[in-house]
């Protein structure tokens, strides 16, 4: 190979990566745009933790699994729990909301 071919394939991928990396920011602000956040944040060490809480009484956690985030919960589970309970979802670290 020539250094030409291997500096265009190099060139070639640096700008792909950029591209790639410009296109998944501008789908983010459109989902984020589209379906905000539903509940609070609370600053922990290394981030924000997003989270909703309902309800009064004894505290049910609710805390979703990998690929999920807190709305699962809140379509119709939360509403359940709530004239019972004190229920807080979270949304995991690096999944929904939560950095």
């Amino acid at each position: 190979m020539s250094v030409k071919a291997i500096t265009f394939g190099a060139i070639a991928l640096g700008l792909g990566a950029v591209l790639t990396n410009g296109m998944a920011a501008l789908r983010a602000d459109r989902i984020t745009a589209a379906f905000p956040p539903v509940g609070e944040f609370v600053s922990v060490t290394g981030g924000r933790v997003h989270y909703v809480q309902a309800g009064q009484g004894p505290d049910v956690i609710l805390l979703h699994g990998a690929g999920g985030n807190l709305r699962d919960f809140t379509f119709s589970l939360m509403d359940q729990l709530t004239g019972r309970y004190r229920v807080t979802a979270f949304d995991r670290p690096g999944m929904g909301y939560t950095d």
